[in-house]
């Protein structure tokens, strides 16, 4: 087997590529946007040998991760972990690569490597030090960069070397449908503990109780009060926060933490598009309550990665864990993957004979068959019928077109999976409309 990988790549040596590539554009304020990135085609690449001497490695990147720490680097601030893009550069990111050619001795042509690459279809990488070999077996080469990669190790080390967890312990999770979020939630179950996940859909609720295992979960955005939904699922206090979102919900926690509890800082999503971060109010609860809350890197604790990857590749294989990816398919999706990490567009757009279409405020078109989607403020989602779906697939353009001067009406129907149509990620539950109901969309 490696001996004919060694061959397919070699043919490729010596010949001139067409190299896609997502260029960052410049610095920016705010949530991200599609237009802050840019796909460039049609440079061509020379694939050379690598020079010698250089240590480094010429490679084909396979799967690219999208991950919410990348949105701090499209700033211009250096106080950071992590340096900033640069602008006019291609986007550097979590990838899994196979190895063209190689002047390291370290990496062969035929490996396959995870580790920090471009975001473009070829790629020169010569720091090879944070470069991991993968030993291939029957796991997803995928989940490199999610389960197996930086996120799931970000979960495993924050949750074990941070949170010193206990059975018995009363653990919650916020954005727990996410990459590290689902697997903190399931390797707490396997420890004994009581386990609940905040999320933003109530698609995404069901998930975490009835596929990832979740003792309880609620969808934040139908919660006018934090601290009593937390009081609601936590009326003994919380032992354990993992923190994924920062602000209001952090503050929140806060309030219901127990004694001597803890708190793992991790991703602050929440905060990351804003110019001028919330407050956090409650941080006299760190004294009342002996409250341990520590921010912490994944990089801090790699001595444990072997670890790591024995335990979760072993919990897998037994069936005692599950994972769920979103997968986009090509480069050109990257950025609206992306940008769908904090404005949301990610939930099987197929769902039986429904097709789902996407407007945004300002009309502009999101449907996407190889994502998923999330609802969001000022997004609004119409579901048409499973006959009118091959029309609008094949016709897009026109029918977006058609859109501006059209007028949709819908019926909202509460909780049972046949919502027409939601303008306002934040009506609740019981908000909903039981009866027929004509809303105007305007796009």
């Amino acid at each position: 087997m490696e001996e004919k990988a060694g061959k397919d790549v070699e043919q490729l040596l010596g010949t001139t590529v067409e190299n896609k590539q997502i260029i960052f554009k410049g610095y920016i304020e705010g949530i991200p946007k599609e237009t802050d990135m840019e796909l460039r085609i049609g440079k061509k690449m020379n694939l050379e040998k690598v020079p010698k001497g250089s240590n480094g490695l010429l490679v084909k990147n396979l799967y690219l991760s999208c991950d919410p720490f990348m949105r701090g680097r499209m700033r211009d601030f250096t106080g950071s972990y992590l340096p900033p893009f640069s602008p006019g550069e291609v986007i550097e990111g979590f990838g899994v690569s196979k190895v063209l050619d190689s002047d390291n001795p370290d990496f062969k042509p035929g490996d396959i490597i995870s580790g920090f690459t471009g975001w473009e279809e070829y790629s020169l990488i010569y720091k090879t030090e944070q470069l991991r070999k993968i030993q291939v077996d029957d796991m997803p080469l995928s989940y490199y960069v999610g389960l197996l990669g930086m996120p799931g190790f970000t979960a495993y080390a924050g949750f074990y070397e941070v949170c010193t967890p206990k059975r018995g312990d009363y653990v919650f999770v916020s954005a727990a449908s996410g990459a590290v979020g689902q697997l903190v939630g399931q390797l707490a179950k396997l420890h004994g503990c009581y386990v609940v996940g905040s999320a933003g859909t109530k698609q995404k609720v069901d998930i975490l109780k009835d596929k990832l295992g979740f003792d309880g979960a609620f969808n934040y955005k139908e919660e006018a009060d934090l601290d009593k939904a937390l009081k609601r699922h936590f009326p003994e206090g919380i032992d354990i926060y993992f923190d994924n979102v920062g602000g209001s919900m952090l503050d929140a926690a806060l309030l219901n933490m127990r004694i001597h509890g803890r708190i793992a800082i991790c991703g602050m999503v929440s905060q990351q598009s804003l110019s001028n971060p919330q407050g956090i109010y409650n941080l006299f609860q760190l004294i009342a309550k002996r409250v341990k809350m520590q921010g912490f890197l994944q990089s801090d604790y790699l001595h444990l990665f072997p670890r790591f990857l024995e335990d979760v590749t072993s919990l897998y294989k037994q069936g005692k864990i599950t994972y769920l990816e979103d997968m986009n398919e090509g480069l050109e999706s990257g950025p609206s993957a992306f940008v769908g990490l904090f404005s949301g567009q990610n939930i099987a757009i197929f769902q039986g004979s429904v097709f789902v279409l996407i407007f945004t405020k300002t009309g502009d078109f999101l449907g996407n068959l190889n994502s998923y989607v999330r609802e969001e403020d000022g997004v609004v989602i119409l579901r048409l019928a499973g006959g009118l779906c091959a029309l609008i697939f094949c016709l897009e353009w026109v029918a977006i077109t058609l859109a501006f001067f059209l007028k949709y009406y819908a019926y909202v129907e509460g909780n049972n999976g046949n919502v027409a149509m939601r303008s306002n990620a934040k009506v609740q539950d019981e908000g909903y409309v039981k009866n027929w109901q004509p809303f105007q969309v305007q796009v």
